[in-house]
């Protein structure tokens, strides 16, 4: 999670294809780790509107390009700071965990 010398903020995005349910799984210093539930090269809608709904933002405010594989997307993101995306990004993470735990312990990689 970077800002661009535009001032746009890019994620990294790694997709891990065919999961349960849409979630970002992990979050290193690389990349954000994303469950969809499509398959990896159909997942740029699916990728959009979860981004859209978990940073709060309209679609105009994110562009999805392709990244160095199939499985690599880069989310550009407008009127968030590198910051804000990424504490969003954590409270999602956090709180798809805590639920995988109630519901019986998925590791919250549902």
């Amino acid at each position: 999670i970077q800002q661009t010398s535009r001032g746009i903020t890019q994620v990294a995005v790694e997709v891990e294809d065919r999961a349960r349910q849409t979630a970002v799984v992990k979050i290193s210093a690389d990349e954000v780790t994303v469950g969809v539930t499509v398959g990896a090269h159909q997942a740029g809608n699916e990728l959009v509107d979860f981004f859209g709904k978990i940073l709060r933002l309209r679609v105009s405010q994110m562009s999805l390009t392709r990244g160095w594989s199939t499985k690599s997307k880069l989310v550009m993101i407008r009127d968030l700071t590198p910051r804000e995306v990424f504490d969003r990004l954590r409270e999602s993470m956090e709180e798809n965990k805590a639920r995988a735990e109630r519901i019986g312990g998925a590791g919250g990689r549902l």
